[in-house]
């Protein structure tokens, strides 16, 4: 029986990350996923509507300031399957329109001149914006370290921001990023989002997103094996340290270490059986989550509209037009939970649609599908850093990997990917 240096439980973006990154340095690797496709929650399935048969769980994005993701998708050789915009579009049902770009100005005065001009705010919002935005970079990374159990709508108020600025702005970027309504999120990660992606650079605030099916920018992984379809019934505990893994059917996989890069949905029921080596890992059942919704719309003609546009005042919060069947759209839709019940979502969509854009009117919808994952993201409430866990555990023979672990960052693809580099260190770090 081959006996891998590291098996990689979990194909997603983490497990992804800390494989590669264990490849690169010279270990002998297996990654392991129970689907037939891989990236996981940021990942695609097999579905007619999509372009060659394949549609996303729903339109992931990343940012310029994403540094880990963007040295992952170089080492997968697909970084140019990347579109970035330098213009983020904003629309609202009212006809009003604004965009940010940068100006030929150093960070952090860059995005000040399309403040300014910013259409959809009053000039006493963009005084209070301004002024917020101004606190949180004196106050940098040290600063908002120290607020991590202090809610980030309280932190707004602390500087003086309004009821409707908060709703305005604020939070139609928090929802977004953070998939957490300004109330409910941690001051740390709010600030995170603003700090890193409008003040820190020039291009910190750039959209990228993938021109390809997600699943696409993970067929390139060379130098170790992958077993798809392979799901884990136990952890193998030998003496006291994890010596490998358990299959269902009852084949088992001896290796070296084992990272569990699965979603806490599926590290759960794992990590049960080494509670008793690491009592801390039971704080993971105390996490919380939030759904993302993914709308694919179909239209009977191609779309014409600029995109991709965050929307504000509609359900529907972001639309992309897909560029190999410009006929479909792909929308996004942040803590759905809150999303009306007992409504046609398509209907209601495409209704938004139309209110934003009257061109849309004569476009009929062909067909559509609505992906709802409901553990997408863990809620990034204060004090959520007290439940994360490290990469490192207690328990010999295992680390940890995923959004959820302690990365510093929110439950995005860049802090999927940060777990994964971190996971490996500690790996080649053990390994000495």
């Amino acid at each position: 029986m081959t006996r891998h240096d590291v098996i990689v439980v979990g194909g997603g973006v983490a497990g992804i990350s800390a494989a590669v990154n264990l490849a690169d340095a010279g270990a002998k690797v297996l990654l392991l996923e129970q689907r037939r496709l891989l990236g996981g929650r940021a990942g695609s399935f097999a579905h007619a509507l999509g372009p060659a048969g394949l549609l996303d769980n729903a339109q992931h994005v990343l940012l310029g300031c994403c540094s880990e993701l963007q040295s992952l998708y170089g080492r997968l050789g697909v970084a140019g399957l990347i579109r970035y915009d330098d213009v983020i579009r904003f629309a609202g049902p009212d006809g009003r329109r604004a965009e940010m770009r940068a100006a030929m100005l150093p960070a952090p005065l860059h995005l000040g001149p399309s403040m300014l001009r910013f259409g959809l705010l009053k000039l006493r919002q963009k005084v209070e914006i301004v002024r917020a935005m101004a606190a949180m970079m004196v106050e940098g990374e040290t600063g908002r370290e120290q607020r991590g159990d202090t809610s980030f709508g309280a932190y707004l108020r602390e500087q003086d921001q309004s009821d409707d600025t908060i709703g305005e702005f604020w939070d139609v970027i928090a929802v977004s990023a953070l998939n957490e309504h300004c109330a409910q999120a941690s001051a740390k990660y709010g600030m995170q989002v603003f700090q890193e992606g409008f003040l820190a650079s020039r291009g910190g605030y750039r959209l990228g997103y993938a021109r390809v099916p997600l699943t696409e920018l993970y067929s390139r992984l060379g130098g170790l094996s992958v077993r798809m379809g392979a799901q884990v019934r136990e952890l193998v505990l030998e003496k006291g340290r994890v010596a490998g893994v358990e299959l269902v059917g009852g084949e088992r996989l001896p290796a070296g270490q084992v990272v569990l890069a699965a979603s806490p949905s599926g590290a759960i029921p794992l990590l049960r059986s080494v509670y008793g080596l690491d009592e801390r890992l039971q704080r993971i059942e105390q996490i919380e989550f939030r759904p993302i919704l993914g709308a694919h719309l179909l239209f009977d003609r191609p779309v014409t509209i600029d995109a991709p546009v965050a929307l504000v005042g509609t359900h529907l919060q972001w639309v992309f037009v897909d560029e190999q069947r410009p006929e479909l759209i792909h929308g996004v839709v942040s803590a759905a939970d809150l999303l009306p019940d007992g409504v046609d979502l398509a209907e209601l969509f495409v209704s938004e649609l139309r209110q934003v854009y009257p061109e849309m009117m004569g476009l009929k919808l062909a067909d559509s599908v609505m992906v709802k994952e409901n553990r997408a993201t863990f809620r990034p409430v204060p004090g959520i850093d007290h439940l994360r866990p490290g990469q490192r555990t207690r328990v010999s023979g295992l680390t940890l990997a995923g959004d959820y672990t302690r990365t510093d960052w929110p439950a995005t693809m860049e802090g999927a990917a940060r777990s994964g580099q971190r996971a490996a260190e500690v790996v080649l770090h053990l390994w000495g």
